[in-house]
């Protein structure tokens, strides 16, 4: 967490006109699953944002973060996808005017990003579709045009009720929305048409404009982050090689740049990408990640490699980029964690049963620590006590030599499943038959899906089940034969 914080700082503090600019960061996060690598990230970008609300401190100029599923594989730019168009559906919903006019000047200045040009046609038919929300705010005719025919729609629904006009559009965003799903279910067939040179110059000119900080309000480096690149697609993989090699050679460059540099009023861009992966699941050197990505970035300066005291080996040129791995917690830090869960005056020494039969089960991997807690809570092994208002563990669970009236073992370990597995699915199962079935339907989608998506799910399935039911009940033309008889 504090590289992080220190790679952000580093990258706020460095100034144009420094004799050898280096305006990005690039780090690979590494770990096993459940190691906390995610967390670690959603934490630090909360850090930022609690430090910039509370003692002013430089806010990133954007945050963008995609994750890739375990089928994305067959799907090119997946994450990509969903990180750029949720950032810009989210500007568009929640930036103002003058905002957003900043924003479609910086697209123009620094990537020639604008409706007439060939690159935005490029990106909206391949990687942001919702970039249109940006680009192409309604006009005031069509906003006359739209407020007509809402009236003439609520006059049609005063004359018949039911009818179609019951819900009209209420702005041009939402066409525009509307567009944005068909082209992105259509961006099979853009990739199709577009060379994916043309593809990759577009993206880094778009990546550039939205790291370049904004004139009227200085903030710091565009924070991109990408999840689970084990499972990221070759094309995405090719892409970002590419994106992240210009931008190395474009942050070795020295005197010359940087005179050009200092003679312009246009503030650097600034870049600080961090890519999750588990690593185990990327150890052959033949794998596609290894080989696409982590192999073909090159930097023409010595490496050196460093190892700290924490035990976390840092591989970088000029600091560009810095690789790190998350292991599994000590002994001593999962006591530490469960006696902070706990609360009130414990101490790890207090509940050093709890760690021990816990570290057994889970070798201190911080997602099977949790998973293990709740199963502890589960099964009343831990209970929270409404008399002391604190957390509780049972005297015979304390004494590993007494056994209970059934004589059996009162370990800890024995309130435990073998695997995070087996714990996981006892805690679905003594969920609600209808959110069970909700999560069932919700695992055939995406890592993040809409509610209206899933609502539209359960109330097909609860149709088909009412249909199933009542043809089940239909007398069969057997049965009426028979009853006549």
């Amino acid at each position: 967490m504090q590289q992080l914080h220190d790679l952000y700082q580093d990258l706020c503090q460095e100034e144009s006109s420094s004799s050898s600019t280096t305006h990005c960061r690039m780090v690979w996060l590494g770990g096993y699953s459940g190691t906390g690598k995610s967390s670690c990230v959603q934490e630090f970008v909360r850090q930022l944002q609690q430090d910039n609300k509370d003692n002013g401190a430089t806010p990133p100029s954007a945050f963008v973060h995609g994750k890739y599923d375990l089928g994305s594989g067959n799907l090119s730019y997946s994450a990509l996808l969903q990180a750029w168009n949720a950032y810009f559906t989210q500007l568009a919903q929640d930036s103002n005017h003058d905002t957003l006019q900043e924003l479609r000047q910086r697209l123009q200045r620094v990537g020639e990003i604008n409706v007439q040009s060939e690159h935005y046609q490029v990106l909206c038919d391949t990687l942001t579709p919702s970039l249109s929300l940006i680009l192409e705010p309604p006009s005031q005719q069509s906003q006359e045009v739209i407020a007509e025919e809402k009236e003439e729609e609520e006059e049609d629904t005063t004359e018949q009720e039911g009818s179609n006009h019951n819900a009209p559009e209420s702005s041009q965003w939402n066409n525009n929305q509307n567009n944005n799903a068909t082209s992105n279910k259509n961006t099979g067939a853009g990739l199709l048409k577009r060379d994916i040179r043309v593809i990759q110059f577009a993206f880094q000119l778009l990546v550039k404009a939205i790291a370049t900080p904004s004139s009227s309000n200085p903030s710091g480096p565009l924070i991109f982050w990408l999840d689970d690149l084990q499972w990221a697609d070759v094309a995405s993989l090719q892409l970002l090689s590419t994106l992240l090699q210009d931008w190395i050679n474009m942050s070795s460059t020295t005197t010359a740049s940087t005179d050009k540099a200092s003679s312009s009023a246009v503030a650097p861009p600034k870049l600080l990408f961090i890519g999750a992966f588990r690593s185990n699941e990327v150890q052959d050197p033949n794998h596609v990640f290894n080989r696409l990505l982590k192999q073909d970035l090159k930097v023409d300066h010595a490496e050196e490699s460093t190892n700290d005291n924490n035990g976390t080996t840092t591989a970088a040129t000029t600091n560009l980029i810095t690789t790190m791995e998350l292991s599994n917690l000590s002994p001593d830090s999962i006591g530490q964690f469960i006696a902070d869960c706990l609360g009130g005056d414990m101490t790890p020494d207090d509940v050093s049963p709890i760690t021990q039969a816990v570290y057994s089960k889970t070798l201190g991997n911080i997602f099977s620590v949790q998973q293990a807690l709740e199963e502890l809570v589960r099964k009343q092994a831990i209970y929270y006590d409404v008399i002391s208002f604190s957390w509780q563990f049972g005297n015979a669970i304390l004494n590993h030599d007494e056994n209970d009236k059934n004589g059996k073992s009162s370990l800890l370990e024995d309130y435990l499943s073998d695997d995070v597995v087996q714990m996981v699915q006892n805690k679905l199962q003594t969920l609600p038959p209808v959110l069970q079935t909700a999560l069932a339907m919700a695992a055939y989608t995406n890592n993040s899906f809409q509610l209206d998506l899933l609502f539209a799910l359960l109330v097909n399935k609860s149709h088909q089940q009412r249909q199933m039911q009542s043809s089940s009940t239909l007398p069969t033309a057997s049965n009426n034969n028979n009853n006549n008889n």
